[in-house]
């Protein structure tokens, strides 16, 4: 999410800013797909009927968690006045939807082996 915030010209510390305190939250928040994954095994065949939509819903649930965060990690660096501009980042709320969604995957994917 870093690279995305840094795709803009001349943002390079607003995205900094903005991306890096999100994404150590993010971290914590990801530590949970070992839980789910406990509780929901894909490779378990008798089971795997089960565990997709909980999966599915899960990435959903933390997609949406990460836009929310990202919307009021915004408004707390807005209220600060120390000329940042972290609305910038919030015009596509869909791709940090995405990206928070694929994240949680990529650990869920981890933490299945």
């Amino acid at each position: 999410m870093l690279i995305i915030g840094l795709g803009r010209q001349g943002a390079w510390v607003t995205a900094t800013v903005f991306f890096l305190p999100l994404m150590m939250v993010y971290a914590f928040i990801g530590l949970s797909a070992y839980y789910l994954c406990q509780a929901f095994p894909i490779a378990s065949e008798d089971r795997s009927w089960r565990a997709v939509p909980a999966h599915l819903s899960a990435a959903a649930t933390v997609g949406g968690l990460c836009v929310a965060l990202a919307w009021g990690w915004a408004r707390l660096l807005e209220s600060l006045n120390i000329g940042l501009q972290p609305k910038l980042y919030l015009a596509q709320p869909w791709l940090l939807f995405v990206v928070g969604a694929l994240l949680f995957w990529l650990a869920t994917a981890f933490h299945m082996c």
